[in-house]
């Protein structure tokens, strides 16, 4: 740094950078903050979805069980088909409405379909008998299939390889091959082995929907004797989506899945009472990705923070060179040594507007300033000169100036209402030094001066003043030193 105020540039660009800094991590801390909130929110919503989902299922299984002990039920009229030795059962109107009913009140649409072995289409056959029991079941499911929209569907498998599936098109693709091979998977296996919670399996790829699905089950029963399998699928994807930023970094893996993932943040272990969940919800960061969502969410403080840090920058330039020209300045105003004014200062000082009548200079000379630095040193000497330039400090007040204009010589310009005032300075100036100077030198010593004092209406030049007071001081220093002469 060249002064006490001047500011080197790296200065200038890194303390505003500092700051700038500090600001962006506050706000790089407020949105990781409000961001983990809104994860915390989203894995709040995911299990509330599989929750009702559950409850679902629940009331599913409950109506399937009591169903077997109830043979009450009216009947939908149903068309039949079948198609490549598979028997298909759906209703032939798709909407429905309640007897007695006033036709104003909304009807139901339901998409449901029942699929089996062709023997399913003979009538007064065992299976055919089966799926006229399980005929009134089969709109409940499409009426819960549709309570949410991240519900893919609901079916449920009889152990004699009926199908009812809601909505149909989960249906209309099974054949032959499909209905016997329902029992060897994963769904059926796990469930009719656990009576005591819901079965998660899943999240996998469904090929005929090119999504991933996660399938709850609960087991079917009529007491002791186990009925089937009753499952919902759950579209993944969407149950995860929520419009938001957020939806397309939220996962859901099998435990056994999770340690293949490496940029996993705020884990969630799935838990609801009664679902046996090995599953875990988590939040893929990624640093570009995070870096842009925060420029785009805080833009306008990052926007802020980059003009305050531009607006300091130049203004620590303003002052930058304001500190440049006052040190430079004072480089060609003032002595070096003492820090007084130079010559070039006190001609500057004398041209500022006077708004007093009388104006005077005084010339001040050490007395055998030539003896001292014979006898001390140039060292002693220099010590001297800022001895006697602290002292008239200490004397003048803060409207009079006083300079050096070189070796030993000082001169004072002082302006006071009446030319006593001017001579009561300077024999001050001359007292001050003779009496203190015992403090540096044992031996002491004093200054001698001359002292010119003009009206300031006569527009005296400084050079005429000086003059006049130098002839002075040489009157003082061939008088006998050590006084002041007007």
């Amino acid at each position: 740094m060249m002064s006490t105020q001047h500011m080197s540039l790296r200065y200038v660009f890194l303390i505003p950078a500092i700051f700038a800094i500090g600001m962006l991590l506050m706000v790089a801390i407020n949105y990781f903050e409000r961001n983990e909130k809104r994860v915390e929110r989203e894995y709040k919503r995911v299990e509330n979805a599989i929750h009702r989902s559950v409850k679902i299922l629940t009331s599913l299984d409950y109506t399937l069980s009591t169903h077997y002990q109830n043979e009450n039920f009216p009947h939908f009229q149903h068309n039949s088909q079948v198609n490549n030795g598979v028997c298909h059962v759906w209703p032939i109107e798709a909407l429905v409405l309640a007897q007695d009913k006033n036709l104003n009140i909304p009807a139901v649409d339901i998409s449901y379909m029942i699929s089996g072995d062709q023997s399913m289409c003979r009538r007064g056959s065992a299976l055919n008998r089966h799926a006229v029991e399980m005929m009134d079941l089969a709109p409940m499911l499409s009426f819960l299939h549709d309570l949410d929209e991240h519900i893919l569907g609901i079916y449920y498998v009889a152990e004699e390889g009926l199908v009812i599936s809601s909505p149909d098109t989960l249906a209309k693709n099974i054949d032959r091959s499909s209905i016997e091979h329902f029992k060897s998977q994963p769904f059926w296996y796990l469930t009719s082995r656990n009576s005591d919670s819901i079965t998660v399996t899943g999240p996998v790829e469904n090929a005929n929907e090119l999504e991933r699905v996660l399938t709850l089950s609960l087991p079917v029963s009529q007491g002791e004797d186990f009925k089937g399998v009753v499952s919902l699928e759950i579209k993944t994807d969407l149950l995860l989506s929520s419009g938001s930023s957020l939806s397309e970094r939220l996962h859901l893996v099998h435990n056994e899945q999770l340690h293949t993932v490496r940029d996993r943040n705020f884990v969630y272990p799935l838990s609801i009472q009664g679902v046996a969940f090995e599953h875990t919800l988590f939040y893929e960061s990624d640093f570009a990705d995070e870096l842009l969502s925060l420029l785009h969410e805080e833009r306008n403080a990052v926007f802020i923070i980059a003009i305050i840090y531009i607006l300091t920058v130049i203004s620590l330039f303003y002052l930058n060179l304001n500190f440049e020209r006052r040190y430079f300045q004072n480089l060609a105003e003032k002595d070096s040594m003492t820090g007084l004014l130079n010559r070039r200062g006190l001609e500057i000082e004398f041209k500022k507007p006077c708004r007093y009548q009388f104006e005077g200079i005084a010339v001040f000379d050490i007395d055998n300033f030539k003896k001292i630095n014979d006898t001390y040193g140039h060292e002693k000497g220099d010590e001297v000169i800022c001895f006697v330039a602290d002292q008239m400090r200490a004397v003048l007040r803060e409207m009079d100036a006083v300079s050096r204009f070189g070796g030993e010589e000082f001169v004072v310009y002082i302006r006071a209402n009446s030319p006593q005032l001017i001579v009561d300075i300077a024999h001050r100036i001359q007292k001050q030094v003779a009496s203190q100077s015992h403090e540096l030198l044992e031996c002491g010593f004093s200054l001698s001066g001359g002292v010119c004092v003009e009206d300031h209406r006569e527009q005296a030049s400084l050079k005429d003043l000086v003059k006049s007071a130098d002839k002075k001081l040489y009157h003082a220093k061939e008088s006998g030193k050590n006084q002041v002469i007007f």
